[in-house]
């Protein structure tokens, strides 16, 4: 096989070996990248990193990035809320995180990468499915709002609909027997509470299929309404 008919794994595989040879990585992580992990465990955290851990707390991140030459065309741009103090850069890492179903203490999260925005405004989300965490209320009110973990001085209370962002670590959204999974498992903080925004979408995605098409100004006042009571 030459190498412009090379597959794109391999190549990245072949890379990413020959740069830990020239940075002196450790034998075990060499082994990982060639495919060998009988001596660690391989986890995903967020879409762009893999974390290989072994047996005693050794760790390794591999990063991988696509990064556009150009400007991404218009309706394709992330959506950035404002005034919840979302970081300038990375929120490709972000998942768009919402409390579905709450029955007692026993809450049903739904997880989403984070979406994009059209030339009106709108939310567009991958056509990934969303994955589901079970959750416990309290726990997971006590996390987001613990000084460590939360984003911002207001704290969050939880209810059906309300929205988070923050890294999340897929592979252990699951608790294996479907009991709730505690929130420092699979949440990475900081955590930011952006219901009030993601409310405000909502409006503005409702208002737009039952009315004609809304302008600028009807826009940043739906946007600017005070918090849902």
């Amino acid at each position: 096989m030459t190498e412009d008919e090379h597959p794109l794994g391999a190549r990245l595989e072949d890379l990413l070996r020959r740069q830990a040879e020239r940075r002196g990585a450790p034998m075990w992580i060499r082994e990982v990248l060639a495919g060998q992990t009988a001596d660690a465990t391989l986890e995903e955290e967020g879409d762009a990193r893999v974390v290989a851990t072994r047996a005693g707390g050794d760790r390794c991140e591999i990063e991988v990035r696509v990064i556009f030459a150009t400007p991404p065309p218009a309706g394709e741009k992330l959506w950035r809320p404002g005034r919840v103090g979302l970081p300038r850069k990375g929120l490709e890492k972000l998942s768009y995180i919402v409390v579905d179903e709450i029955v007692g203490d026993d809450a049903v999260v739904s997880v989403s990468g984070w979406p994009k925005v059209d030339d009106r405004g709108r939310l567009v989300f991958s056509d990934e499915p969303a994955l589901g965490v079970r959750a416990s209320v309290d726990a997971l009110t006590n996390y987001v709002n613990r000084p460590d973990v939360r984003s911002g001085q207001r704290s969050t209370s939880l209810r059906m609909g309300s929205a988070l962002a923050a890294v999340v670590r897929t592979a252990r959204l699951s608790g294996g027997d479907g009991s709730p999974v505690p929130p420092a498992r699979w949440l990475v903080p900081p955590v930011y509470d952006i219901s009030t925004p993601a409310r405000a979408k909502a409006k503005e995605a409702f208002y737009a299929a039952v009315a004609p098409t809304l302008s600028r100004a009807e826009v940043e006042a739906i946007e600017q309404e005070a918090p849902d009571a």
